[in-house]
């Protein structure tokens, strides 16, 4: 045998180990994940439950926040708009 064909026996031996081991850690993590999967199910579903409930205590207020602020606004135009007039008024009755 000569050196060539010792170093690509080699190199082939070492590809299939490599194949091999690489073979057996994807065959542990994916047992490893089936025996997570019903924890994660159920721990997005719980997780998802809070989240609903937290979005329906949330969003219905600030919803009513939104019409709440919008009424202020509208009655600060309102004042202003009242005043400026009243001093515009006051104003003519002065000259």
């Amino acid at each position: 045998m000569a050196v060539n064909e010792t170093i690509a026996l080699i190199r082939d031996i070492s590809v299939i180990i490599a194949a091999g081991v690489f073979t057996l850690i994807l065959l542990a993590v994916g047992f490893v994940l089936m025996r997570l999967y019903p924890l994660t199910r159920r721990t997005l579903q719980s997780v998802e439950q809070t989240s609903s409930l937290v979005h329906s205590m949330v969003s219905q207020p600030l919803g009513l926040v939104s019409g709440v602020v919008e009424l202020l606004n509208r009655i600060f135009a309102m004042v202003n708009h009242l005043r400026t007039r009243k001093q515009e008024v006051e104003e003519d009755v002065e000259e």
